[in-house]
């Protein structure tokens, strides 16, 4: 607030953003099916947006978040399709928990498909990569998900390392 908000030369807005404490920026995609992809992108009010290419649309201009909450600045962003027409997003909430949305065409309401994770929070400028598991043995939906947590609920050695409190 107070600072002139302009298009700059590469359509961005400016100021630039180490001014406007959004020097951070995530992106994430994902393929749900052939001819079809998803995007996702934090904007700067924090709001983690969807945008598609398929056969009949390129990138539709709309406004739609996946939640109105919005996520920690600079919060990463990681995509991932658990089977076909199956999407599942992780990002971090302001308070430094995983969080889990989900999309399929039985349930198209990123808002009411929302889930905080139980768990260590996510350290400050930690990335996300989220993975399906593959192979015999594995469970068809199973979504791994990994990052770098800094949990200050372990008990430390005697002395304390530096390094006890990472996960």
């Amino acid at each position: 607030q107070g600072l002139p908000t302009t298009v700059g030369p590469l359509g961005g807005p400016t100021p630039a953003a180490t001014e406007s404490a959004f020097d951070a920026a995530s992106a994430a995609a994902c393929s749900r099916r052939a001819g079809c992809a998803d995007l996702f992108l934090q904007g700067q009010d924090g709001v983690i947006r969807t945008i598609w290419v398929n056969d009949r649309e390129t990138f539709p201009r709309h406004p739609w978040g996946t939640y109105a909450e919005p996520a920690r600045r600079g919060s990463p962003i990681a995509a991932v399709c658990r089977d076909v027409d199956f999407i599942d997003i992780f990002y971090v909430s302001r308070d430094s928990q995983l969080v889990t949305q989900w999309w399929n065409p039985r349930a198209t309401d990123w808002g009411q498909n929302r889930r905080v994770l139980a768990g260590p929070p996510v350290a400050g400028g930690s990335n996300l990569a989220a993975v399906k598991r593959s192979g015999a043995g594995s469970p068809r939906s199973q979504l791994d998900v990994f990052y770098v947590s800094l949990d200050y609920t372990r008990p430390y050695a005697n002395p304390p390392r530096w390094n006890d409190a990472w996960r």
